[in-house]
């Protein structure tokens, strides 16, 4: 980092604890200027907190000296442990999560009773039961992986602060996870703060709980061991990120090699150890699922942006969602085969392979909750690509829990974000391709 100069210019060290703090002050304010102002301000907020941290990461970029990376974790540390008790009225999963750990404690299947059922009635109390959503008319939505974490988190405490505490652990091993797979790859460990200081694993890990946290942990850890050699591990892990959240499942093809029959059978294995405590429900193992797809509108095809957008332009479609299933289903089958069957080998055709599954996932699958953006988040330390920062930043704006605050519609929200996204897309491989025919025509800046 640069030395303080005599013109005056200050320290790349002294800039990044100054960008630490800054992000820090604004993320304690965040939840009052959410309250009290509305989104027109809380928008903006996480977006400067974002730029921080895209700031700071390109001061890491080039430099691995000690005190950066000790501000770096300085910082995450104090993001994290101080939104910890902020309220949870963003979401209300965490205490599902919290419920569904108390019910296995007392030796009962987590996919067998709604929480409104009377035969759970002496489970209930008042800082957890009343908040649960969906409490009168859905068993648990989350698969076994996530239940083996929930009833492991909720044996050190049987409480909400708890539970994130032990998400928070999660978020760390992915902090930590990423600091290695960088070292690996020769970059300065520090150059993680693009994700440890990025406001969404802040605020949908610290300040609102979120499970995604541990299947972040484990894809990290599987693409960690994958470069280390190690493919059944990574096979492993990552399997066992899908039954926490199934999101995960799109990394596994970065990691296949052709032909190679032993990651297909660790990934069995590890799903079939995973979902034998619960099995005594049958089919019931599935849990919310098939109403959740129809409450969420993946069936009717109401959740897709891009689908959406074409029926704007062209009125409705026969067989819409049908269509664009196939068609997503086939785009991401292209790519996972594309994936696989690389030439280059190298651990970072690896990971751009895992983090453009992920990301093209999420744009055809358009989710309308910030937190299924987290997948994503680990891969801005790893690659350099703005669709991916303008991804996760923007899915704030999906937020709408203030009552009678003035934002914008939903669909207006949502074309704001994935507009954007695809738009930095479209840039940065339009400014590639101008790059490497400059190189090819032997212009390229030397």
């Amino acid at each position: 980092m640069r030395r303080m100069t005599p013109g005056g210019a200050i320290s790349g060290t002294t800039e990044l604890a100054l960008l630490g703090a800054g992000v820090l002050a604004l993320t304690l304010s965040g939840q009052f200027v959410h309250q009290e102002i509305g989104s027109a301000a809380f928008f903006p907020l996480v977006i400067l907190c974002a730029v921080g941290a895209a700031r700071a990461a390109f001061l890491c970029g080039s430099d691995g000296r000690r005190d950066a990376l000790v501000i770096v974790l300085v910082v995450a540390a104090l993001l994290r442990l101080t939104m910890l008790g902020a309220d949870n009225y963003f979401s209300s999963d965490v205490f599902r999560y919290v419920w569904d750990g108390r019910v296995q404690a007392n030796g009962i299947n987590p996919y067998r009773f709604v929480p409104a059922a009377p035969d759970l009635a002496f489970l209930r109390d008042e800082a957890i039961y009343p908040h649960i959503n969906r409490a009168d008319y859905a068993v648990t939505l989350y698969p076994p992986g996530a239940q083996l974490i929930f009833f492991l988190i909720t044996r050190l405490g049987d409480s909400l602060i708890v539970m994130k505490a032990g998400l928070v652990a999660f978020d760390g091993v992915t902090i930590v996870a990423l600091m290695a797979i960088l070292k690996r790859l020769g970059r300065p460990p520090a150059a993680a703060v693009a994700y440890a200081w990025h406001p969404l694993p802040v605020w949908e890990i610290a300040a609102n709980g979120h499970i995604d946290a541990a299947m972040v942990a484990f894809i990290v850890l599987g693409l960690w061991a994958a470069l280390a050699a190690r493919p059944l591990l990574a096979g492993v892990l990552v399997a066992f990120a899908a039954m926490v959240k199934p999101i995960a499942l799109v990394v596994l093809p970065a990691l296949w090699r052709p032909w190679d029959w032993r990651l297909p059978a660790v990934v069995m294995a590890t799903a079939i150890v995973t979902t034998l405590p619960y099995l005594g429900v049958g089919f019931g193992i599935f849990g919310f699922w098939p109403g959740y797809v129809t409450e969420e509108g993946l069936a009717s095809g109401e959740r897709y942006w891009l689908l959406g957008v074409l029926q704007n332009l062209t009125g409705p479609i026969p067989g819409g969602t049908a269509i664009y299933l196939v068609i997503a289903l086939a785009a991401l089958g292209g790519m996972a085969l594309a994936a696989s069957f690389r030439r280059d080998r190298s651990p970072e055709r690896a990971l751009a392979g895992a983090a453009w599954l992920i990301f093209t996932f999420l744009l055809l699958l358009s989710p309308n909750f910030p937190w299924y953006f987290l997948a994503l988040a680990p891969f801005l330390a790893l690659t350099r690509q703005p669709a991916f920062w303008a991804m996760t930043t923007l899915a704030f704006l999906l937020y709408d829990v203030i009552p009678d605050d003035r934002v914008m519609t939903l669909a207006m929200r949502q074309n704001l974000l994935y507009g954007t996204t695809l738009l930095c897309l479209v840039s940065s491989l339009w400014i590639a391709s101008r790059w490497r025919k400059r190189a090819f025509d032997g212009d390229a800046p030397k």
